[in-house]
């Protein structure tokens, strides 16, 4: 009975010694709020709420404004708060636009078929056929 206490005793310790080392992670840093400070890739992200290369490719496409420093891409706060106003979506105006949508006919199939095939045979006696009940 000793020894179980014992070893609950060095496992309880173990799990406290766990548990004040995870107490020690450091948190991520959040992203500079003050506007004057340039922000990473990742801050970029977080904000955003996408994934990295997404915020990477965003800059790196021109879509929001970037500086790049030697291997470094940074942005400001103001310049990603100005490409979210520009993505916004408008509220629809007070009277609704009437769109006119042309609507294209289908095309027939074109089909071409070796004269003496299985697929030249069966239109010809479709068409015979046809003919036939026609002539009824």
């Amino acid at each position: 009975m000793e020894r179980i206490t014992e070893r609950l005793q060095a496992v309880t310790e173990r799990l406290q010694a766990v548990l004040d080392g995870l107490g020690r992670v450091v948190a991520p840093t959040p992203p500079p709020t003050s506007p004057d400070q340039f922000l990473r890739i990742r801050d970029v992200a977080a904000l955003l709420g996408c994934s990295y290369s997404e915020a990477r490719d965003r800059m790196l496409d021109g879509r929001i404004r970037a500086i790049r420093d030697g291997r470094w891409l940074r942005t400001r706060r103001d310049w990603v708060e100005e490409y979210v106003t520009k993505k916004l979506v408008q509220a629809p105006a007070s009277v609704p636009e009437i769109h006119v949508v042309r609507v294209r006919k289908p095309r027939k199939a074109q089909a071409v078929f070796r004269k003496g095939g299985a697929g030249y045979e069966f239109l010809k006696d479709r068409q015979r056929n046809q003919r036939q009940r026609g002539q009824e």
